[in-house]
């Protein structure tokens, strides 16, 4: 009897304590989200600007991509970069994008409000069909690998996968995303020492990304979960475009407490107002054992109302 209370209370205790660790990392996000994200739209700030730039560029650029054409869409957006086109703090490069989105936009809205603007921006491309490639074969390939060789990925290979992976989808096409890249082997395990889900292949791992999404693109409160979204999009595709490139990669989650969280980024350069979104070891591999997952039929991922 004293045997099933103690565990009663053992188990109790436990819930307890996952429901406090829950409440406290969430509190620690939370706060995250409040001091660093664009929500204060305090344009002083290059970076909440720039993501405010992109932002209202995506909508005017959306604007005129419709079928369907209202001579008064897009208008307000048009006035609001008028005034902010020539903010010291907007980057040249950001200037230039600013300024050649307004001349379209006038352009289109004087010559073209029945057309489908047909230039570099706006191109109207017909479905693509690709008949010679074997997607299912591409994409039912990659698994995780986790024993890989010491050889070390050339920055060439990496710039390209990432080149592919920035095709991403993007809210507003803001493009938030980093990916900080380690080949450094003391500091890879420093790293994963923080990380509990590579024991037993730790010491295989000779190049070690992080994927991160900067808080200040989100100026909502609705946006409050936009940065996982958005970095899970791009961690996927970046998976995908390791994969087509002949490296092997193995996501490495960051499920973890505001502590690690905290201790991650003393011991790397990631900027402070970045949510760090997982964690990715990759490089090549001779040969590797992988795990048979069990996968269900495709229909019970499928609702159909």
């Amino acid at each position: 009897m004293v045997s099933k209370n103690y565990k009663h209370m053992l188990n109790l205790l436990k819930i307890i304590l996952r429901f406090g660790l829950s409440t406290l990392n969430f509190i620690y996000y939370w706060f995250r989200y409040i001091k660093y994200s664009g929500i204060s739209l305090n344009l002083n700030d290059s970076k909440i600007l720039k993501f405010y730039v992109l932002k209202i560029i995506h909508a005017l650029e959306k604007s005129m991509c419709f079928i369907k054409q209202n001579y008064k869409s897009g208008f307000r957006n048009f006035y609001l970069l008028e005034k902010i086109k020539n903010r010291k703090n907007l980057k040249t490069f950001e200037k230039n994008y600013v300024k050649n989105i307004l001349l379209e936009f006038d352009s289109f809205k004087k010559n073209e409000i029945n057309n489908i603007p047909n230039d570099e921006f706006y191109n109207f491309h017909k479905s693509i069909y690709f008949k010679s490639y074997n997607f299912k074969n591409f994409f039912s390939s990659r698994r995780s690998c986790r024993n890989f060789t010491k050889k070390i990925v050339s920055f060439s290979t990496i710039k390209k996968a990432v080149n592919y992976a920035i095709t991403s989808p993007s809210v507003c096409n803001r493009r938030t995303w980093k990916f900080y890249v380690y080949q450094n082997k003391k500091k890879i395990n420093q790293i994963l020492e923080l990380q509990n889900g590579n024991k037993g292949f730790t010491e295989t791992i000779y190049n070690l990304g992080i994927i991160t999404v900067d808080l200040k693109a989100f100026a909502s409160g609705n946006e409050v979960y936009q940065s996982w979204i958005e970095g899970g999009i791009f961690s996927s595709t970046l998976v995908y475009a390791f994969h087509s490139l002949g490296v092997a990669n193995c996501c490495l989650n960051w499920s973890q407490s505001a502590s690690n969280d905290i201790k991650l980024r003393q011991i790397t350069n990631i900027n402070k107002s970045e949510n760090i979104i997982m964690l990715l070891a990759f490089g090549y591999s001779d040969n590797y054992p992988v795990c048979k997952s069990l996968v269900e039929s495709t229909e019970n991922f499928i609702i159909r109302e």
